[in-house]
């Protein structure tokens, strides 16, 4: 049983799909943002600990807490995704098949931006398996959620141009 080969487009330079840096941020930094808060309830009213420091600091204080926390994990997956652009030339060029892999990776780089930016907050504080586990995975899959659609509407954009 031999499988067909698969079709796939002729390469377009990175440069040519990948969205801007505001393009992205403007939809990255809103996602986890809504996605942190979203955490943040639930941390705060369903496991024992964040009850305890609700009813210890009050909902306000915390809350507060949380969205300085939130805010640097953003930045450290952000500040991630702006070195990657800075090193990479964008002259690389990229079938239609290795975009997704590529925003992928460009996903996972941005996580572990931010699981590097939470360690530093964490300090030992919390259960560090979980912090670093559940920065990691949500906010993996919260860019990918905006990266993988606007890479692969760029390169369709790029290929239409093209042809």
């Amino acid at each position: 049983m031999s499988a067909a080969p698969a079709e796939d487009s002729p390469p377009i330079s990175l440069a040519a799909f990948r969205p801007t840096q505001r393009e992205v941020l403007a939809r990255l930094v809103p996602t986890l943002l809504a996605v942190g808060l979203v955490a943040f309830l639930g941390y705060a009213l369903a496991t024992e600990a964040g009850r305890l420091q609700l009813d210890e600091r009050g909902f306000v204080p915390l809350l507060l807490g949380w969205i300085a926390m939130l805010g640097l994990c953003i930045l450290g997956a952000v500040a991630a995704l702006a070195a990657e652009r800075g090193v990479s030339t964008g002259l690389r060029s990229y079938t239609r098949q290795r975009v997704l892999p590529l925003a992928l990776g460009h996903s996972i780089l941005a996580a572990a931006g931010a699981t590097f930016c939470s360690f530093w907050i964490s300090g030992g504080a919390y259960d560090l398996l979980t912090v670093l586990t559940c920065t990691f995975v949500l906010t993996l899959l919260f860019t990918a959620s905006v990266l993988v659609p606007s890479y692969l509407t760029g390169f369709a954009r790029a290929e239409a141009e093209r042809a």
